[in-house]
């Protein structure tokens, strides 16, 4: 059945090359995800083909699931590779070895020995999870679960893909979920991120059906399942390469450098443990189609220039982590590709306290956001790889951003405007404001830089202390500011609904935009958040956020500025550069342009 999707994909796809290039329709997300936005993540320094086609989603459907549609504004070379249905079941993975070059030294394969320092992407090569990011069309997609539903607002069901096996051989089933959520959460590494799950209440349906009770109505977990501490393995394989019977303990060491228990497309050959490892394709993996390295070799080298000339030499074919001058010194290298990913955390913010007199006016807060060329933000701060913002609760990057309808709009760089707004405000003669930012973050001083420029060519003057981050920190909790600058890197859209309501059910503190931005109905504000925040049913939390949305850029209680993107860099034949919604590289579904257009 899946060779005759596959093979019927194709054709479509094929059909699409010779599509009329019209108006681009909007699309919905897939499995549980709202709106579709505009591409996360460009690439330059090599070509691609244009494609058009849709997969839907397996197990069972009901009205509280959404199948997945791929967004037909994606090109043939940049699908990534966990939708196996588009590519042609008749290439084959290569012989040939993938060389990567690290950005840090290895601690471990697995994904709570890697919480130690953040670094989460080894571990892909040997763990997979239910879901995964698409950073191209910027939602939630399936991987070794093909769909999911919401029964009630707190109990969610997933329907696992089928002859999934450990890379030691043994069947991975619904209970294996379960364990290794509640495994990872025991870790005391990661039981921050699990405390949303009702374990006692939590059970297999059956052995490809799983469904999670949680503590409490938590619509953006499946984004959450995207992220690289959600990944799964299989008890049985795992206790029999670290569990002691007598003792009743684990050995997590063993683990770590053992992940025979993995679900992921690799297994380790070797390693050293601290700069190199080779991994090799599996022969027991669930899709004979993937991975398309059969050899995976990472070398970790933590100097920026080191790797990129590691690559230009060709001893490596692809790294991570390089900077913006890097970026813009290669993307127009026909020999290089330069892969930009926004994730849709990474946000630089303006934090405006309507607690502050000048600020309470909705008019002075309006002509700050309209005296802010967006743009030339992005363009000079990030040398071009960053996007401008036209929204306060979600960036383009974003499966919960809505586009602007050009109703009180004020998001946008109009700097006659901002005047008219301010004397409206009885500010004719000008304001005076204190920003403060974090001084350790270059990014920031320079944003900050250009904002006391372009904000005084409208009457706002501003008056700038740089602060230590941990000071910073707490003067921004505690509200004791005007403006604030700084970046965010939760992607989750529900601490955006905790920044402009701080009430306690958001669990926000009383820091941020405090709620006396808003003049209208409290009580309004309130349920429209709680919707916002709790609803599980995606048209309904959708609409919820379309009018906050609309409320936010007629209010602005903070401004989104840029959201900045990662930068990787490899050689022009290798696409497939895929990030997870925290932004990691998905290492596992590197492979060759080849690999569809040939």
């Amino acid at each position: 059945m899946k060779r005759i999707l596959a093979i019927v994909l194709a054709f479509l796809m094929v059909l699409c090359l010779f599509a009329a290039c019209g108006e681009k329709d909007k699309k919905s997300n897939s499995a549980g995800s709202g709106a579709a936005a505009s591409s996360g993540q460009t690439q330059t320094g090599a070509s691609s083909g244009g494609a058009q086609t849709s997969t839907g989603s397996g197990g069972a459907a009901s009205s509280g699931s959404t199948s997945v549609t791929l967004n037909p504004e994606v090109t043939t070379t940049e699908y990534n590779h966990f939708w196996s249905e588009l590519r042609e079941m008749d290439v084959h993975p290569s012989d040939k070895t993938m060389k990567f070059a690290l950005n840090n030294t290895m601690v471990a394969c697995t994904q709570i020995g890697h919480q130690s320092d953040g670094q989460c992407n080894i571990h892909n090569l040997f763990f997979q999870g239910l879901l995964q990011w698409d950073s191209i069309n910027n939602r939630v997609g399936p991987c070794l679960a093909t769909s999911y539903e919401w029964l009630d607002d707190t109990t969610i069901r997933l329907y696992l893909e089928k002859g999934v096996n450990s890379i030691d051989g043994d069947p991975f089933t619904a209970s294996d979920v379960i364990w290794s959520y509640k495994f990872q959460k025991d870790s005391g590494l990661l039981n921050a991120y699990y405390s949303i799950f009702d374990f006692d209440n939590s059970r297999a349906v059956d052995d490809y059906t799983v469904e999670f009770k949680l503590t409490k109505s938590y619509p953006f977990l499946p984004l959450d399942m995207c992220a690289a501490y959600f990944t799964v393995g299989v008890e049985k394989s795992a206790k029999a390469i670290g569990y002691d019977e007598a003792t009743g303990t684990w050995d997590q060491v063993k683990l770590d450098w053992n992940p025979g228990y993995g679900t992921g497309p690799y297994k380790l050959v070797e390693t050293d443990q601290i700069s190199w490892l080779k991994a090799e394709r599996r022969d027991n993996y669930w899709d004979d189609t993937l991975p398309y390295y059969k050899y995976f070799e990472v070398t970790a080298m933590t100097d920026t220039t080191a790797r990129v000339m590691s690559v230009e030499a060709g001893d490596n074919m692809a790294t991570e982590k390089i900077n913006y001058s890097t970026g813009s010194s290669f993307k127009d290298n026909d020999e290089f590709t330069v892969w930009a990913s926004a994730c849709p955390g990474a946000v630089y913010n303006l934090f405006m306290n309507s607690a502050v007199e000048a600020l309470k006016s909705k008019e002075v807060r309006q002509a700050i956001a309209l005296g802010i060329d967006y743009q030339s933000l992005a363009d000079v701060v990030f040398e071009g790889f960053a996007d401008p913002s036209d929204s306060v609760m979600a960036p383009i990057a974003s499966d919960h951003y809505v586009a602007p309808d050009g109703n009180e709009d004020y998001i946008r760089y109009d700097p006659e405007l901002a005047k008219q707004k301010l004397k409206e405000a009885g500010y004719a003669d000008g304001v005076t404001l204190d920003l403060k930012y974090r001084s350790s973050d270059a990014p920031s001083g320079k944003i900050v830089e250009m904002l006391n420029n372009m904000l005084k060519e409208v009457g706002i003057n501003i008056v700038v202390t740089p602060l230590e981050a941990s000071v910073y920190a707490q003067v921004v909790k505690a509200g004791d500011y005007e403006l604030a600058c700084g970046v965010g890197a939760n992607p989750n859209p529900k601490t955006n609904v905790d920044k402009i309501y701080s009430g306690i059910s958001y669990g926000a503190t009383t820091g941020w935009c405090n709620t006396i931005w808003y003049d209208g109905d409290q009580q309004y504000l309130t349920d429209l958040c709680d919707k916002c925040y709790y609803t599980v049913n995606d048209a309904e939390r959708m609409e919820a956020w379309t009018e906050l949305h609309e409320l936010c850029r007629e209010y602005v209680p903070f401004i989104m500025l840029v959201y900045q993107k990662d930068l990787a860099m490899s050689t022009s034949d290798v696409v497939g550069m895929m990030r997870n919604s925290y932004g990691g590289i998905n290492y596992a579904w590197l492979y060759e342009a080849d690999y569809i257009t040939g």
